[in-house]
């Protein structure tokens, strides 16, 4: 059964990326010649730097978020917060998800910190959304939508003549 990546369960704006490579993930024959042969090109050595990368990048337009390193369910790491959103990554056979989510209001004070948190994190999506995809141009995907397996289906930003599946990769 195919499917796709997840993203947060409470997520106003989902940015998909897909084609970045990690050197980590590069496997090299016996007879790689590291003097004279041109390895295949990468973006970032690791997943790390990747998650670095876009915690500067957000928090370069976005001061209020801070670090953080928690999960919601089994695959949305979330790794940036303030007092109203959070931002979560999930990776799933090289599609990765960027979520923006309003957080939830505490015990005492549930629906109107709730529906606060909702509304700026709603006034900020627009401009997150375009952010990321200045920053991750050529990876973005728009997602056209999910068959009835769960394997979904996305158009890259940058190409819209290609066609993009979770479970097969680029098809055209």
């Amino acid at each position: 059964m195919a499917r796709s990546v997840s993203h947060h369960p409470s997520a106003i704006e989902v940015i998909y990326l897909h084609g970045i490579t990690f050197e980590s993930d590069i496997s090299y024959p016996d007879d790689f010649d590291f003097q004279t042969d041109e390895g295949p090109a990468f973006d970032y050595l690791d997943f790390s730097d990747f998650l670095d990368d876009l915690q500067e990048t957000a928090q370069g337009r976005y001061p209020s978020f801070h670090p953080c390193d928690r999960w919601v369910g089994r695959e949305d790491h979330v790794i940036l917060e303030n007092g109203a959103a959070e931002v979560s990554v999930a990776e799933y056979g090289g599609l990765i998800s960027i979520s923006l989510a309003p957080k939830d209001g505490s015990d005492w004070d549930y629906d109107r910190e709730t529906a606060r948190n909702a509304n700026w994190t709603g006034r900020i999506s627009t401009n997150f959304r375009k952010l990321l995809r200045r920053r991750f141009k050529p990876f973005v995907q728009i997602p056209l939508g999910t068959a009835s397996n769960g394997e979904s289906f996305f158009r890259p930003w940058a190409h819209p003549e290609k066609l993009i599946s979770s479970k097969e990769g680029e098809l055209w």
